[in-house]
């Protein structure tokens, strides 16, 4: 009786212990299923993390770190196509066939080139949305190269504008030349007088070879006899005046 009571109990432990129990389902979203959960990896049967991640919700939101967003064809543990970057990123309103990786950082990784590594990772879950059935059409999500986005711009047509030939006036400036006054040499007129001297170099040569005869002292008499008779002339007439 005792025995069989033993054996009983070690069969029981024996079958508790040696039971091998089923692993804990992934957790899951909507029709879809998480495939990597931060805390439990691929298991995604757990999420412990810094709990800016809901998966129960589908959604991170984070108020002081960046959310970026991926979304991929097929079902993967991994994604990162078509990324976007918000405060706020949700798994609504994902079509069939598409994995959405969700990850918090604690900056912009995106600024200068990617600069973030394990160390800014907060938190982060995989999601796939679910096999497409027969009636749904799996959407397309174009996968998103970051390019700057050039707006048309629209063409005016501008008249050409034909420039106005004027003639440009141009008011000669003189050019100042000097007035050249002729200066005026005054020469003083030399008058030559007659000195009666002879240059030192002249030649004296007499006038005449004679001195000519004048007759100074028959002339001189006749005078003096004119005069005497003209007085006596002239004293009769007074007399003749005064009687």
């Amino acid at each position: 009786m005792i025995r069989t009571k033993i054996v009983a109990l070690l069969t029981a432990i024996l079958a508790v212990f040696g039971m091998k129990w089923p692993s804990r389902p992934a957790l899951t979203y909507g029709a879809g299923v998480y495939t990597n959960l931060c805390g439990s990896g691929v298991a995604a049967n757990v999420h412990r993390c810094s709990g800016e991640c809901d998966p129960v919700n589908g959604e991170c939101e984070a108020t002081s770190f960046f959310v970026a967003k991926w979304v991929c064809d097929g079902k993967l543990t991994e994604c990162g196509d078509n990324e976007t970057w918000a405060s706020s990123q949700s798994l609504a309103g994902i079509p069939c066939g598409k994995t959405v990786s969700l990850n918090v950082f604690d900056k912009n990784c995106r600024v200068g080139g990617w600069t973030c590594n394990e160390a800014n990772l907060k938190d982060y879950m995989v999601w796939y949305s679910g096999e497409c059935t027969g009636g749904e059409i799996q959407t397309a999500v174009p996968t998103l190269t970051q390019v700057p986005t050039v707006s048309p711009t629209a063409r005016q047509t501008i008249p050409t504008l034909v420039p106005s030939i004027r003639p440009t006036v141009t008011t000669p400036t003189p050019t100042l030349r000097p007035t050249v006054v002729p200066t005026l040499t005054v020469r003083p007129t030399v008058t030559i007088r007659s000195t009666g001297v002879a240059s030192p170099s002249a030649t004296l040569s007499p006038v005449a070879q004679k001195t000519p005869k004048t007759g100074g002292g028959g002339w001189l008499v006749a005078e003096a006899v004119g005069v005497v008779v003209f007085g006596l002339w002239f004293q009769k007439l007074a007399r003749r005046v005064w009687k």
